[in-house]
């Protein structure tokens, strides 16, 4: 497990793949964890993709750096992704997940 400080919170991620291969986030939805991307990771990282999976705000050893930092039911998500953008240098994005087939794009 891997760890990086990013704003106010300590993030715990997962890397899968070659440290130098083209990098992808991976993120888990409500109510999963990390373990829900560990299929995919294992799949881009046999290809060749270097794969980073957060735990994000609220599960796994993912933590606020002070624990009186005001909590809001704001999206988990955004802060999480604030760290590979900015640690791994991505540029490009792209959202999907096992729910996104189901979306209606209209």
């Amino acid at each position: 497990m891997e760890r990086v400080r990013a704003g106010v919170l300590d993030i715990a991620y997962r890397e899968f793949g070659p440290p130098d291969g083209p990098p992808a986030v991976l993120l888990h939805g409500f109510p999963y964890d990390i373990q829900a991307c560990e299929a995919a990771a294992l799949r881009l990282a046999a290809d060749g993709v270097r794969c980073l999976v957060p735990y994000l705000r609220g599960y796994g050893p993912t933590r606020f750096l002070d624990p009186a930092t005001p909590r809001s039911g704001l999206s988990t998500t955004t802060p999480s992704t604030t760290f590979p953008a900015s640690s791994s240098s991505l540029f490009r994005f792209a959202g999907g997940g096992p729910h996104q087939a189901s979306k209606d794009p209209a």
